[in-house]
């Protein structure tokens, strides 16, 4: 089942008594060659595209860091929670998710987007949220991703699980949201 998820990780990342853990320092992105190509910026022309951006989180018990490229990824069972810089240009949240809204259906198999765009804050910084579903291999996946912009740089908050397992942990997710701090 994990390889399922990672799969569905992979997926997106092509396009996306309690015990806590915190992670502090972090390591900054870099968007692969489709961000780069979105954005119009060129990494010649920039020796940092991205910035720099360090993310703290405290986690419910049984989530477990990801030593991966992002500046937060963590995993629980199948359910998988990713800070990483999206690398968009956008001058504003809406304009963000109209983006990543339009890009999707060419990333994800028979993606289906589930109610409205949802207003919400991170951290004291406004955001936006959307959930969908989408097949990847044999399972079928629930998404959440949440948009954010610090500084020039888009930044996207993932939680992702199979749609079997997902609502289960939806409080650990409100309560990651509610621990995210962007240094």
């Amino acid at each position: 089942m994990p390889v399922l998820v990672f799969v569905c990780i992979v997926v997106l990342l092509s396009a996306c008594g309690n015990s806590s853990q915190e992670i502090g320092d972090s390591v900054p992105s870099k968007a692969d060659s489709i961000a780069t190509e979105e954005s119009g910026s060129h990494p010649e022309e920039e020796n940092d595209l991205f910035g720099e951006v360090n993310v703290s989180v405290t986690t419910p018990e049984g989530w477990e860091p990801y030593e991966g490229p992002h500046p937060a990824e963590y995993y629980k069972g199948t359910a998988r929670f990713i800070v990483m810089n999206w690398g968009f240009n956008a001058s504003n949240l809406d304009e963000l998710v109209e983006k990543a809204k339009s890009t999707y259906p060419s990333t994800y198999k028979d993606i289906e987007y589930i109610g409205e765009v949802e207003n919400l804050t991170v951290d004291g910084k406004d955001a936006r949220k959307f959930v969908f579903t989408y097949d990847a291999g044999a399972a079928r996946c629930k998404c959440w991703n949440i948009f954010l912009l610090l500084g020039k740089d888009s930044y996207l908050i993932v939680f992702t699980d199979m749609v079997g397992n997902f609502d289960d942990n939806i409080g650990d997710y409100e309560q990651i949201l509610k621990s995210i701090s962007f240094n």
